[in-house]
């Protein structure tokens, strides 16, 4: 027998990572899948100055059905910042909008000295307890960008994370809750190869990934090989645009008539790989903090466009 036979999936994505992504996806996701609906949802890190109650009935109204809710230090998510009362209060609220909450945004450095990592378990514990209080019979995921470092440095930092994402999973698994991974252009962590490293490493039900195109695109690998590579493993999905590279990056709205991703066909590619998790709209900062900056007008604009490509691709969403 062909030894090549014997090679596990895990191992041939090792061997042979990205460019023979797909023939090592699991035989559901290679054969034709039915499409599913898909949950369109905003990040509220573009609300910044907007209190959750507010940004909660803002999105249920313009559409949207799931928020992500950023814990960043002076964002109305901050932990200490929400009550128990009031994570109570805003619990109604969401089940009273029919609007769920898809993960919690929060901010780690993965490379950073042992404060660093001190600090990074603190922050996952905080994000749990928030999101089991907003949500305890569906916890949300907690959204980790591994956006620190540099890539001439992942040799120096890669068994450096294993080990601390090691310590992240033991802390997760008392919560019950899942980190989904994933990479920033132009830091340690910025391809599919090496955020599979860390995933197979590890190898924790704690962990998941999620997926962000741009991110890949500006160091210069298409949409047809991050895709396949990481969405068998992803949970969650940033909807963003970009021009530039990962030195000079330019990012966009999605659906901006002058970004390169064709949405559509982006939402027909996530169906024919049986992706069916939320896909959340996420504003960078670059519109967030400039001067002038309309929140809602923005999260409406940005529903219209993605609510246009999902129907133009053919999927509902929920």
């Amino acid at each position: 027998m062909n030894s090549a036979l014997n090679t596990t999936r895990r191992q041939f994505l090792r061997l042979t990572p990205g460019a023979v992504a797909l023939a090592a996806l699991p035989s559901v996701l290679r054969a034709a899948a039915p499409i599913k609906p898909m949950s369109l949802g905003y990040s509220l890190y573009g609300m910044k100055m907007v209190p959750l109650a507010d940004a909660f009935g803002a999105c249920a109204e313009i559409g949207y059905r799931n928020v992500e809710v950023c814990m960043f230090p002076g964002f109305p998510g901050e932990p200490q910042r929400v009550s128990r009362a009031a994570r109570k209060e805003l619990r109604r609220q969401l089940d009273s909008l029919g609007l769920t909450v898809s993960s919690i945004m929060a901010k780690f450095r993965l490379t950073g000295d042992p404060a660093a990592q001190t600090g990074n378990l603190e922050t996952l514990k905080a994000a749990a307890e928030l999101g089991q209080g907003l949500s305890p019979d569906h916890p949300p995921l907690i959204q980790a960008q591994l956006g620190d470092g540099r890539p001439s440095q992942w040799d120096e930092f890669k068994h450096r994370m294993v080990a601390r994402l090691g310590a992240w999973a033991d802390t997760l698994a008392a919560y019950g809750t899942i980190a989904a991974l994933g990479t920033h252009a132009g830091n340690a962590v910025n391809t599919p190869e090496r955020l599979l490293w860390l995933y197979h490493q590890v190898d924790r039900p704690e962990l998941a990934l999620y997926f962000n195109h741009i991110h890949y695109a500006l160091e210069g690998i298409p949409l047809e090989q991050s895709l396949p590579a990481l969405i068998p493993y992803s949970r969650f999905l940033h909807l963003q645009d970009a021009t530039g590279t990962a030195d000079n990056k330019n990012y966009l709205l999605p659906g901006d008539p002058e970004g390169p991703t064709d949405f559509p066909r982006y939402f027909r590619l996530l169906a024919k790989y049986g992706y069916a998790a939320p896909v959340v709209v996420h504003i960078s900062g670059k519109f967030s903090n400039a001067k002038g900056y309309a929140p809602i007008p923005v999260a409406q604009q940005c529903y219209r466009r993605m609510n246009q490509a999902l129907r133009d691709a053919g999927i509902r969403t929920t």
